[in-house]
């Protein structure tokens, strides 16, 4: 039997996962996970998913756990999808890139 850590994630259809007690995403997570995607030389934001370890999201060559909810809300709003079946690797979109280069520029002013 699979604990819930270690079950399929992604069958077509299903949110990235289910988050109790989860703390409200902060404005400034989102901005920070979108600009470092848009800074990674592939444009990848990857997941690792240990049984009993919390979900860490990676990319530009940065680790940030418990970011799994910022990752949900950026494919809600369409910002990156899924390039791989196991939704461990997941891309910006045309319009991820457009919010990350506003963000980039409103940030830098």
């Amino acid at each position: 039997e699979l604990s819930v850590e270690s079950r399929a994630i992604n069958v077509s259809g299903e949110s990235l996962a289910i988050i109790d007690n989860s703390a409200p995403i902060t404005n400034e997570e989102i901005k920070v996970l979108l600009i470092e995607a848009l800074q990674d030389p592939k444009g990848e934001i990857c997941i690792t998913r240990l049984a009993g370890e919390p979900v860490v999201v990676r990319t530009n060559g940065k680790d940030y756990p418990n970011h799994e909810d910022v990752l949900v809300y950026l494919e809600q709003n369409q910002w990156i999808k899924k390039s791989d079946e196991e939704g461990r690797i997941y891309l910006l979109t045309d319009l991820g890139y457009q919010e990350a280069g506003k963000i980039k520029r409103t940030s830098a002013n």
